[in-house]
């Protein structure tokens, strides 16, 4: 894709967290799941408020590029989820598409992490 159009399908794609979280209850409350007969016979409900958990923002991974200009490796580090990298070329190639991390320790314990 040309960079303008990756650019138009993330501004098309990318919701706000409160728009986003607006939409998902209104998706629950008009889907009723709460009177289908399938779920009660499972004894199953489903609550239109999200649930409230408690998290944190880790720090960013450090990136490691090959050899720049100067013969030396690059080490950058992302900032608010962005980074420039048209000068470099990665140290070692991989890919992710996604990334996510749930900790189902007590809050007490949260240090451990």
């Amino acid at each position: 894709l040309k960079a303008c159009q990756t650019t138009s399908i993330i501004r098309f794609a990318s919701t706000d967290a409160p728009t986003r979280i607006l939409k998902c209850m209104d998706m629950v409350k008009k889907s009723n799941f709460n009177n289908d007969p399938f779920l009660k016979s499972f004894g199953v409900q489903i609550k239109a408020e999200p649930m409230i958990v408690s998290g944190r923002v880790l720090p960013p991974p450090r990136l490691e590029y090959g050899k720049g200009n100067g013969g030396r490796q690059i080490i950058l580090t992302p900032k608010d989820g962005a980074w420039n990298s048209t000068e470099f070329k990665f140290f070692e190639s991989a890919s992710c598409e996604s990334f996510g991390f749930v900790s189902f320790l007590p809050p007490h314990k949260a240090s451990m992490l």
